[in-house]
Parts: C-alpha cells; sequence; structure tokens
C-alpha cells in the first residue's frame, strides 16, 4: 500500500512526455496568495515605516516567443488591512478599517525548465495607497519597481497547470518630497491556463 502511494505521488510530481513542452502559446494566470509588506521614508527627517501582512491577488497574460519561454503583462495588488505605522521608533496599530495598498504593474518573462520550474522577472509602474473610514483615499504619485519570482507548478491536465510561487517585489514611489521604498514578498498559488 505504501510503495503504490508513493509511486503515485511520484507520477502526479513529473510531467508527462506528451505534456514536458507545452509551455507554448498564450498564458493566462491568475495567483492569489498571501505576503509581508513594509514600507519606509523620510518624512520631515523623521523615520516613517508602514507595514503588515498583505493578501495579494496577481493576473498575468503572455504569449510563449519560443516554447518555455513567455512574455508576459501582469496586474499584482496587495492589500493590508489594520497596518503598523512607526514613526521614530513609536510604533501604532492600526484598526481594521484602515487599508494599505500596493499595486503594481510589469512587464516581464517568464522561462519553465523541462520539468515545470519557472523563474520569472519583471519591470513597471508601482503606487501605493490609504484608505480609512475616517479619511479619504490618499495615493502617492506613480513610481517604478521591479518583481522576481521562483515557483513550480504540476500539470492538472493537457494545458492547465496548479503551483506555487515565492516572489519578491521591491521598489520606489515619490510622494510630494519623499520617496517611499516598498517591499513585498509573498507565496503565491497558481492556475495557469498554457
Amino acid at each position: 500500500m505504501r510503495l503504490s502511494l508513493l509511486l503515485a505521488m511520484a507520477a502526479l510530481a513529473i510531467p508527462s512526455a506528451a505534456w514536458a513542452d507545452r509551455h507554448d502559446g498564450l498564458l493566462l494566470r491568475v495567483t492569489p496568495g498571501i505576503a509581508g509588506a513594509g514600507a519606509t521614508a523620510d518624512v520631515d527627517d523623521r523615520d516613517a515605516s508602514i507595514r503588515g501582512a498583505a493578501g495579494r491577488l496577481g493576473v498575468t497574460a503572455g504569449w510563449a516567443v519560443v516554447p518555455r519561454v513567455i512574455l508576459t503583462v501582469e496586474l499584482l495588488g496587495h492589500a493590508v488591512l489594520g497596518p503598523d505605522l512607526e514613526v521614530d521608533g513609536d510604533v501604532t496599530e492600526t484598526d481594521d478599517d484602515v487599508s494599505w495598498g500596493v499595486s503594481y504593474a510589469g512587464l516581464g518573462v517568464d522561462f519553465y525548465t523541462r520539468n515545470n520550474f519557472h523563474i520569472a522577472g519583471s519591470g513597471g509602474p508601482l503606487i501605493m495607497t490609504l484608505d480609512s473610514d475616517e479619511i479619504d483615499r490618499a495615493e502617492t504619485d506613480v513610481g517604478g519597481g521591479g518583481k522576481l519570482a521562483a515557483g513550480y507548478e504540476w500539470w492538472a491536465g493537457p494545458e492547465v497547470g496548479l503551483g506555487v510561487t515565492l516572489e519578491l517585489l521591491a521598489g520606489a514611489v515619490p510622494d510630494g518630497d519623499t520617496t517611499w521604498g516598498v517591499g513585498t514578498l509573498g507565496l503565491a498559488f497558481s492556475a495557469t491556463y498554457n
């Protein structure tokens, strides 16, 4: 019984020969997940930061220029409910009606190996928002950022993959006379059509 279970698990982890090089043509991917997010800046000669655990959602579309090499366009958003605000070492925990967002749009390249490991890189505009029931929505000017990702996908069918990806997003956004350094580290679960 144990041997048959082990063989079944191994068979699921190894792509079949017919599907091994199927990363061609159109790619569509949805990536919900979780992340840690933070931003720091020097505001009026005071060290300021905002941080917290985030929910994240990404949507990617692309086209394989050659098998396993895909040019992509992606939209990615992070939302932190009740972020921690810190100014010169004094931390304020906000209520859950306070929402801090990090939004990103990127152009990039996604490369798949023959056994479905993939790495990706992209660059594009980045923006932060802050919203609550008590204040009007505030947003920074548009800045720039870059994203690196590495993950693995298991074939669920001839053109459908399910996987997991570790993603790092970093950038800078201007806000008046201040520039915020922004970073997120996320774990995404992916559903891909390719």
